[in-house]
């Protein structure tokens, strides 16, 4: 299997010592890994120190980059500049300790209901994303490191399948379409499905809006743009909570990748 696998100190022994165990019976083709810190593991650097280098004793034979991810999950209601100062310290105190390839920095401001961020029926054109401001701001600091953005796309790092019986879903879910463009979001949010007088037809109407603004890219810009113009015409079939999902992470991605300037 060609993957990156991750680690991390938050999982359980096991499962990281899996991830060698497949790497040295050959099931894994990748010639890196990652660690993964969470936020309460890197602040510090001195108390997750020998934890970090046991992954790395156990893993040196076997895989020859190694990547480390700090991840900031929820950054909603994140101070900015302590978190910036906590992973610039982090990264300073490991300089001739530990070695990392590329380090990545990740992060979303999505939290695992939308309803904490925008109620039903409204909309919001400049949802602040705020692990692009601290990415940024730590960026500037970091320059002795092969330093890259991570990104959870418009999905929330906390997001789980619903345990919610599919009779009673559409009694509570509503929908939205995310769209990202500069350092924001887009959020459009509709009433409850089965209850609102225009049911699921309300995505059309969420997409008629979006592609009239000015920071809407076009159709012809990607698969999930496309899709959006289609949805705003009626063309073609339905839309779902599921089927949305596809099309508007790949509108963000292309744009993160074809055109986002940090």
């Amino acid at each position: 299997m060609n993957f990156i696998p991750v680690v991390g100190l938050d999982r359980v022994a096991g499962r990281n010592q899996l991830v060698f165990d497949y790497k040295r019976q050959g099931n894994i083709k990748s010639n890196a890994i990652a660690i993964r810190l969470l936020v309460e593991d890197f602040e510090s650097f001195e108390l997750v120190r020998d934890e970090i280098g046991n992954l790395l004793d156990q893993g040196h034979e076997l895989f020859s980059d190694w990547i480390l991810i700090l991840d900031n999950r929820v950054c909603m209601n994140v101070d900015v500049t302590e978190r910036v100062k906590l992973l610039v310290q982090f990264l300073e105190d490991s300089i001739g300790i530990f070695d990392f390839d590329s380090v990545i920095i990740t992060g979303s401001s999505i939290p695992s209901s939308i309803r904490d961020v925008l109620a039903v029926n409204k909309s919001n054109e400049q949802y602040a994303r705020k692990e692009l401001i601290i990415y940024h701001m730590a960026a500037k600091n970091l320059d002795k490191f092969n330093l890259y953005l991570g990104d959870y796309t418009i999905v929330s790092p906390l997001y789980s399948d619903s345990n919610i019986p599919p009779e009673a879903m559409l009694n509570v879910t509503a929908p939205k379409i995310i769209y990202t463009h500069g350092w924001v979001h887009y959020i459009n949010r509709g009433g409850a499905i089965k209850t609102h007088t225009r049911g699921s037809l309300q995505y059309n109407d969420i997409a008629n809006d979006l592609i009239t603004k000015p920071f809407y890219r076009g159709m012809p810009y990607s698969f999930g743009d496309a899709f959006l113009y289609e949805k705003a015409n009626n063309i073609s079939k339905g839309v779902t909570p599921s089927s949305i999902l596809k099309p508007t992470i790949n509108t963000h991605i292309t744009y993160m990748i074809k055109d986002f300037v940090s």
